[in-house]
């Protein structure tokens, strides 16, 4: 291996009164990049003073170009230990994309004191809700979680500020009616351009574990429940935990519950049935359009457990929103969970019109393969949103 990925990290800055960290990564054949987080100056305490965040950074970089990763900064021994693992379980996962690679740093540093507290990833969805409604219900079960984050530039471009303001202040009214207070930082981890789908535990992980001065634990909430894992996965319960440290440990969170499950506990927070967002292919991504596969998939779930259909949801006749998706196709996972959604409902006895719309729409899709050749065209909803996103997944 005769080239290697460095990064150089800089020291934490406050520039017009935001808390600024970042680092320059250098690749062979491209020019520099510089990734960088920053949010309001009050977060400056909880800044950890590692740069594990800008290792991690580099790491889908270093496995897709089988290059070295080598950080000139400092990083949890843990860490390191761990990451060989993870770059073992995804090239193995992954061949064709990924290979294993060396990774390396000028300097390792054992945490001491440790923090307490977790922080965790919030985007006022369902899983991050039930992450949060679950920590209120039950604190002493699991190590406290004492703020959430909401990150500007995952599912909310750079590009579009305005909308992330009023996404903010809509899950800011959930976590404070917990007693949560709620970070927001931005950050511009995608322009990586690595595959979101794969890295995006990654880039969840790089966000929290800046916080790891105040913070022993950070929450990634579960994507997919035990028993319908899907692997490989950017997040999933195998790898994230493989993304800890001595100081700050990774934990999926939710898995022992699937989506109907953690629907029918949040129906019991009136703050989540006003402000839940769950929508990321519509035309405003601060709420709910209430066309889309996900705000539908989301409606059957209320419906399958004999609950109404919350506020946050606009849609005044299920039946016809499922209908006017018919012709577009799901994934294994997306018929998956409408399909125990109907089973529930039929179990339970239900009698409704939604339930011979879900399954006529499960009789006619053909589902989208996991991974699409370069060349198909892409379901009207993905094209949409790709386009917001000026082209990029």
């Amino acid at each position: 291996m005769h080239s290697a990925i460095h990064i150089w990290p800089e020291a934490v800055r406050i520039v017009d009164g935001r808390v600024r960290r970042e680092a320059r990564i250098e690749r062979s054949g491209l020019s520099p990049f510089t990734v960088w987080y920053e949010g309001p100056e009050a977060l400056l305490p909880h800044v950890a003073a590692q740069d594990d965040a800008f290792l991690l950074a580099g790491i889908y970089q270093g496995m897709t170009r089988g290059e070295a990763i080598h950080l000139h900064g400092t990083v949890s021994s843990g860490l390191l230990g761990n990451l060989d693992e993870f770059i073992a379980a995804w090239s193995d996962l992954k061949p064709d994309t990924y290979r294993r690679v060396d990774v390396m740093a000028d300097e390792e540093r054992s945490a001491s004191p440790l923090p307490t507290g977790a922080i965790s990833a919030f985007t006022g969805g369902v899983d991050s809700a039930f992450t949060l409604w679950r920590n209120a219900r039950f604190p002493h079960r699991t190590t406290p979680i004492t703020a959430a984050l909401f990150v500007h530039g995952f599912d909310i471009p750079l590009t579009q500020p305005e909308v992330y303001a009023r996404a903010a202040a809509r899950v800011g009214h959930m976590t404070s009616s917990l007693g949560i207070p709620l970070f927001t930082v931005a950050t511009n981890y995608r322009a990586l351009e690595d595959d979101w789908r794969d890295t995006h535990g990654l880039g969840v992980t790089s966000a929290l574990i800046q916080f790891g001065a105040r913070h022993r634990q950070g929450r990634i909430p579960s994507t997919h429940a035990y028993a319908e894992l899907r692997i490989p996965f950017g997040s999933n319960p195998l790898t994230d935990p493989l993304l800890s440290s001595e100081r700050f440990l990774l934990r999926y969170d939710g898995a022992t519950h699937r989506r109907t499950d953690k629907i029918a506990a949040l129906a019991e927070w009136p703050e989540a049935m006003h402000h839940l967002r769950v929508c990321w292919a519509g035309p405003h991504l601060d709420r709910n359009c209430g066309a889309c596969r996900k705000c539908v998939g989301t409606a059957i779930c209320f419906a399958a457990m004999g609950l109404s259909l919350p506020p946050a949801l606009p849609i005044p006749d299920l039946a016809a929103a499922i209908r006017a998706l018919s012709g577009e196709p799901m994934n294994p996972y997306g018929m998956r969970r409408i399909a125990d959604a109907v089973r529930i409902a039929r179990e339970q006895g239900r009698i409704a019109p939604w339930i011979e719309a879900a399954e006529t729409w499960i009789q006619r899709s053909t589902p989208i393969p996991t991974t699409k050749p370069d060349a198909a065209p892409l379901p009207g909803w993905m094209a949409r949103w790709r386009a917001r996103r000026g082209g990029t997944a």
